[in-house]
């Protein structure tokens, strides 16, 4: 099978590319994150042989996922010349599966007046003010039907719910350095859940929601949350998405970078015990707003860091109350990491990330849970990421290893959304193979 590696529009073309460098910050925008990086490429004209590979569905989950990826940002291309080479792959030899799940974003709660070293990248991207009529951006949910997609990040414990019978006023996050996360509570109207919802029906999105967890609870100055979990709120926003006929795939105490509150927690942080008592309001909540549908939504926590001893507790206190263990991993360390582009481009660091897999993994096998386990939030570097690395080509090299997720994902429980940060992205048990058929000379 030939290939055409650019992919660029129209027949013929099988002449060379010079890559010509274009720099950023002048005469035009892309290309800045690469200026001085590269100057001349290659592109390679490939045969892709596939032994035993099937067309067929139930033998494309079990055979190979082949990417040929070629990226270009702001590059002009005027000449170069082609190279033809072969490339055999043997289908009947697997490293990995992947599966409907395997495609899955997160929309987040932050304004636009959210800033990290200097930069704002989230202008209108909340799920609070996102263009749910942008043709775009509903053409992309549709293509990856059936998206899975997280609605949750930090600001979601700051959240309250609208409710019919109390018509209070429905505010805005505002930014205020004194409080918890550095904002005031915001509020999720009811007009705006009926308008998320048409939109995720019109683009068959599949849906879960992380619920304020903090409700009800004290919040003590050294961060430490005591109380038991108030569901009042989460209650009524649930029995209106009832009412409505919406579809929630699971519902989530569980949260974003910026408050995970399992092990040592980040804002704030809640015992096991505690949380698994606040599970099991949640399971005893969905089953009593559900008790009429006889399929009812997963039931998922805790969406922290992980720690081996806190999650072991928490297991073993949720055993029969949770469907999907969820945590959050960002290898990267912080945005603001001036070593955050070698990090990327270093595959020892990147591997890193697969003990952490393996931890957990070994945490449920040694539970009593039978939890499936999720990566409910992965974006490389917390903070928004890094200006020209994370919504940059450089970026694209990282991802946790192929070998890395502790359980195949199932019918029991999908993998992780993918995080609304720059560029940031998951890939869910193996890792396709990719090319990227580029070479500097």
């Amino acid at each position: 099978m030939e290939t055409d590696a650019l992919g660029f529009g129209g027949g013929g073309g099988r002449g060379g590319v010079k890559v010509v460098e274009k720099r950023g910050g002048t005469g035009g925008g892309g290309g800045g994150a690469f200026a001085g990086c590269f100057d001349f490429f290659f592109v390679f004209d490939l045969d892709l042989d596939l032994a035993g590979f099937s067309t067929q569905h139930d033998n494309m989950q079990k055979g190979v996922c082949l990417c040929v990826v070629l990226i270009s940002f702001g590059f002009i291309f005027v000449h170069a010349r082609v190279e033809n080479g072969k490339v055999l792959i043997d289908g009947k030899s697997r490293i990995g599966e992947t599966d409907d799940d395997f495609i899955c974003a997160t929309m987040d709660w932050w304004p636009p007046e959210k800033c990290d070293y200097g930069t704002c990248s989230w202008d209108h991207s909340s799920l609070l003010n996102v263009d749910l009529k942008n043709k775009i951006f509903k053409n992309a949910i549709k293509a990856f039907s059936p998206l899975k997609i997280r609605l949750g990040g930090t600001l979601q414990d700051k959240v309250i719910y609208q409710t019919k019978n109390h018509q209070k006023p429905c505010n805005p996050f505002i930014k205020n350095t004194s409080e918890l996360f550095g904002y005031t509570n915001g509020c999720l109207s009811l007009s705006r859940w009926d308008d998320l919802n048409r939109f995720f029906q019109e683009t068959r999105a599949v849906v879960t929601f992380g619920l304020n967890a903090l409700i009800g609870k004290t919040v003590l100055a050294n961060g430490s949350a005591f109380g038991a979990w108030d569901p009042t709120n989460a209650e009524a926003l649930m029995r209106y998405t009832v009412k409505k006929n919406y579809t929630i795939y699971g519902w989530e105490l569980g949260r974003s970078k910026g408050n995970e509150l399992s092990g040592k927690g980040i804002g704030a942080r809640i015992s096991a015990s505690q949380y698994a008592h606040d599970t099991l309001t949640l399971y005893q909540m969905v089953h009593r707003v559900y008790k009429d549908i006889e399929r009812k939504p997963l039931i998922i926590a805790p969406g922290g860091f992980f720690d081996p001893s806190w999650f072991m507790k928490c297991l073993n206190k949720t055993s029969k109350t949770l469907n999907a263990v969820s945590h959050h991993i960002y290898s990267l360390g912080s945005g603001m990491d001036g070593n955050l582009t070698a990090r990327i481009l270093d595959p020892s660091y990147l591997d890193e990330a697969g003990k952490i897999f393996k931890k957990l993994e070994s945490t449920i096998n040694a539970s009593s849970s039978s939890a499936s386990a999720w990566v409910s939030e992965a974006g490389g570097a917390y903070n928004s990421g890094q200006n020209l690395v994370t919504n940059a080509f450089v970026f694209s090299f990282w991802a946790p290893p192929s070998d890395a997720q502790p359980r195949p994902c199932n019918l029991q429980g999908q993998p992780s959304p993918l995080p609304t940060h720059p560029a940031a992205f998951y890939r869910p048990k193996a890792l396709p193979l990719r090319m990227v058929l580029v070479h500097s000379v």
